[in-house]
């Protein structure tokens, strides 16, 4: 008679996975912490996000950044002005990417789901895997380096310009979990 609830994929923690914990953005504030990063590069990487926005203000808007000091390292997790969001990972020169083809500025619950052992990547989007794209990009602004930061909700904490095109987010987030290894 024991009851056992497995919250990975999920929003919600505890042992019958009904604790919530989020925060509310309000478009001015977001979160920032710095991290040590054992070695020069992230081998695994796991990222567990939900989220609900009816922003409708039109721009992109920043849910997450991770960065490292290497300018060869980011992952963004962000939505375009109409609403679809992005996900993008760049590793020493590629883009490993995906876009939603509808918009997710509804006011329902969506979620983030990724997981890279090195070079074995798996993502989900409300529950479904998802494709990721990768492509080489070629960098034609100089790239400031950044320090070793999470940034959640708000892009105060960068001065990278290539992020120079997104605000910040505005609506509710819960992070899960982030782990770099």
């Amino acid at each position: 008679n024991t009851v056992m609830c497995n919250c990975e994929h999920t929003s919600f923690l505890g042992e019958f996975c009904n604790e919530e914990k989020g925060a509310d953005f309000s478009g001015e504030a977001g979160l920032q912490r710095k991290f040590a990063l054992n070695g020069s590069r992230i081998d695994s990487i796991k990222l567990q996000l939900a989220f609900s926005s009816q922003d409708v203000r039109r721009a992109s808007r920043i849910m997450l950044l991770l960065q490292t000091e290497s300018p060869n390292y980011f992952l963004l997790v962000s939505l375009n002005a109409d609403g679809h969001l992005i996900f993008e990972e760049q590793r020493n020169g590629t883009v490993f990417s995906s876009i939603t083809s509808q918009s997710v500025m509804n006011s329902l619950r969506h979620s983030v789901y990724y997981k890279r052992q090195f070079e074995d990547a798996y993502l989900m989007i409300d529950r479904e895997e998802v494709n990721i794209t990768k492509w080489t990009q070629n960098v034609t602004q100089s790239v400031i380096d950044s320090k070793n930061n999470v940034i959640i909700g708000d892009l105060n904490a960068t001065t990278d310009p290539r992020f120079a095109v997104y605000k910040s987010y505005m609506g509710c987030l819960s992070s899960e979990s982030l782990s770099c290894l």
